[in-house]
C-alpha cells in the first residue's frame, strides 16, 4: 500500500477513473441515443430502455477495465514526477486515445470503409494484421509523445486537466447514477428473459 501511495493519492485514483470514464460514457450515450430511436420505432419503450441500459453498463465495465490498465501504466512513470503530473499526463493520453478511437468508430458509423488499394497494400505483407498495428504505432507515437510534451513542457497541462476534472466530476456522478439504474434494468431484463 505504501508503494501505491508513492504514485497515487486517493483523489488521484478518483480523478484517473473520472478521466477514463468520461469519454467512454459520452460516446456510449451518443451511440445509445442514436440507436434508441429505431429500436423504439420497431418495438416498445422497454426494449429501447434496455438498449440504453446495456450501453451504459458496457461503458461502466469498459471504464473500470481502462482505469485498471491506466493505473498500472502509471507505475512506468518515474517517481520524480509528482502524482498530479502523473495523472495529468495519463489523463491527456487517455483523452487523446479516446478521441482517436471515437474518430475511427465515427468513420465506420458513417458507412465509410478503407479503400481497396490500402487493403491490397497490407495484404502484400506476410502478417498484414501486425503491419497495420506497426503503422498505427508509428503514426500515433509522435502524437502521444507530443501530447505528453505539451502537458509537461508548458506546466499548464496539469492545471487545465485539474480544472477539467472539477467540471466533469458532477456530470460523471450523474452518469454513475444512471449506470446503477441501467444495471438494475439489465438485471430485471435478464430475469424476465430467463423466466420466459
Amino acid at each position: 500500500m505504501k508503494t501505491i501511495s508513492k504514485y497515487y493519492s486517493r483523489s488521484n485514483l478518483w480523478a484517473l477513473f473520472l478521466l477514463c470514464a468520461f469519454p467512454l460514457h459520452v460516446w456510449a450515450m451518443i451511440f445509445a441515443f442514436r440507436d434508441i430511436s429505431w429500436v423504439y420505432a420497431r418495438t416498445v419503450v422497454w426494449d429501447a430502455i434496455g438498449v440504453l441500459s446495456y450501453g451504459m453498463v458496457f461503458a461502466l465495465v469498459e471504464s473500470v477495465w481502462l482505469s485498471v490498465a491506466v493505473f498500472f501504466l502509471g507505475f512506468l512513470i518515474s517517481l520524480k514526477w509528482n502524482s498530479e503530473l502523473r495523472v495529468a499526463t495519463l489523463g491527456a493520453v487517455i483523452f487523446l486515445v479516446s478521441l482517436i478511437a471515437m474518430l475511427v468508430q465515427f468513420y465506420g458509423a458513417l458507412g465509410w470503409s478503407i479503400s481497396d488499394s490500402v487493403i491490397s497494400f497490407f495484404v502484400l505483407f506476410a502478417h498484414p494484421g501486425r503491419t497495420v498495428y506497426l503503422v498505427l504505432l508509428i503514426i500515433l507515437s509522435p502524437i502521444v509523445a507530443g501530447t505528453i510534451y505539451l502537458v509537461l513542457g508548458t506546466g499548464k497541462g496539469a492545471q487545465v486537466l485539474k480544472d477539467a476534472i472539477e467540471k466533469i466530476s458532477l456530470l460523471m456522478m450523474v452518469y454513475l447514477v444512471l449506470d446503477l439504474v441501467a444495471l438494475v434494468v439489465v438485471i430485471i431484463r435478464n430475469i424476465q428473459g430467463s423466466v420466459k
